[in-house]
């Protein structure tokens, strides 16, 4: 997916930021967010991939094995999951590193991160579309100590190449680049599901949902 329309409300770049909504960010934030949507072509890439569930911690997808209770867990209802690669595009983060000011970076910054999330929100309406999905969650490698990063190289195994077919790139140290950048896997839920539910990390700027300290005893012990 190449074609992801960008729009932005400069409130919430301003929030995102820590900015006060006054003329000055407005106006800053405005320039930047124009700049960004006639510049930015962010890209997400997925598959739709058939499940094997083999022990109570791991799930096979499409003949690779991911260890995690939680992801299993959340998994036992389907039998397909999407896992996918969105980023902004090389595109928004040179435009980024360009910025010399850092107020302008730092709003830059978060405008590149909200053109990741529009991919995202791209990936997911196709799949609502194609696949008649209601419910979307989503986990990431690295998000939970249950899920651990380094099977983020497993998750790059599922796609040809990532990097020739929407320019993201896996380090040896497991960064993703262009750095506004995520991989994970998709899947059909009746209850949305994110990692932030059992996260106890607090003060956390990118939380979508409040932490719930009982729902790993009541769901994956």
């Amino acid at each position: 997916m190449d074609q992801v329309p960008l729009r932005f409300d400069v409130a919430s770049i301003l929030a995102r930021a820590g900015l006060e909504v006054k003329p000055a960010h407005l106006t800053l934030a405005e320039d930047l967010a124009r700049d960004a949507a006639a510049l930015g072509r962010p890209r997400a890439l997925y598959r739709a991939s058939y499940l094997r569930k083999e022990t109570e911690r791991t799930v096979v997808v499409d003949g690779v094995t991911l260890t995690s209770r939680v992801l299993r867990v959340n998994l036992e209802p389907v039998d397909r999951a999407f896992p996918f690669v969105a980023t902004c595009g090389w595109e928004l983060d040179r435009w980024v590193m360009e910025k010399d000011e850092p107020l302008q970076r730092r709003v830059a910054d978060v405008i590149s991160e909200f053109a990741l999330y529009s991919a995202l929100g791209a990936l997911k309406a196709r799949l609502r579309e194609e696949y008649r999905l209601a419910t979307i969650s989503r986990m990431s490698p690295g998000s939970l100590e249950d899920w651990p990063l380094y099977e983020q190289k497993l998750l790059f195994q599922l796609f040809d190449d990532a990097e020739r077919a929407v320019g993201v790139r896996l380090t040896d140290d497991l960064m993703m680049l262009p750095r506004k950048s995520l991989s994970g896997i998709l899947f059909a839920t009746e209850d949305l599901f994110e990692s932030c539910l059992l996260c106890p990390r607090e003060e956390c700027p990118a939380r979508l949902m409040p932490y719930d300290r009982d729902l790993f005893t009541r769901r994956y012990l």
